[in-house]
This record gives C-alpha cells, structure tokens and sequence, in this order.
C-alpha cells in the first residue's frame, strides 16, 4: 500500500542527493506525472529552507540547489512529483 512497485516499462520515482562544493545536487528519476517535480530542502525541525521547482522531461533531471546559506547539519531532500514523493537525508558539510 503506497509503495510503487518498480517495472522495465516505468521506474519507481526516486532521488540521488550530494553535496558539491557549497551546493546540493539532486538527480532525480522516475518522474512521470505533470513534467516537472517540486525540490526541497528541509530541516530537522520540519522547517522548509529551499524550494526549487525542477523540469523532468522525460521523467529525468540533475538539479543543483545553492546551499552557501545552509548550516553544516543533517538535512532532508524530498522531491514531489504528483502524489509521489521521495525523501533522502545528507549530511551537509559547507566545505566539501
């Protein structure tokens, strides 16, 4: 229930986050509703900090989030794509 199960013809939405240099990188996939998905950065206190709305075309894209004003934390990445979303957590150093 509320999980996507993963064919050849359709893969499951998802998210690949990285820190580079003093931003956040995301490559997303899976992305098949609407043609573009919502990023955001969040913070462990539930708080939005960064929100950047990203073209999919094809359901694919790398999007690079400017994290110069971000503290060096652990942090959440989610991605939004119709009723589907994806969450993955990094460590931001600010230095890397």
């Amino acid at each position: 229930v509320g999980v996507d199960e993963e064919t050849a013809a359709s893969p499951a939405f998802g998210i690949e986050a990285f820190q580079q240099d003093r931003s956040i990188v995301v490559d997303l996939h899976g992305a098949t509703h609407a043609g573009h998905c919502t990023l955001e950065v969040i913070g462990m206190d539930g708080r939005r900090v960064l929100t950047s709305d990203v073209e999919t075309p094809g359901g694919t894209a790398r999007a690079r989030l400017d994290a110069s004003s971000l503290a060096q934390a652990a942090w959440f990445v989610r991605a939004i794509n119709g009723g589907h979303q994806s969450v993955q957590r990094i460590v931001f150093t600010g230095t890397k």
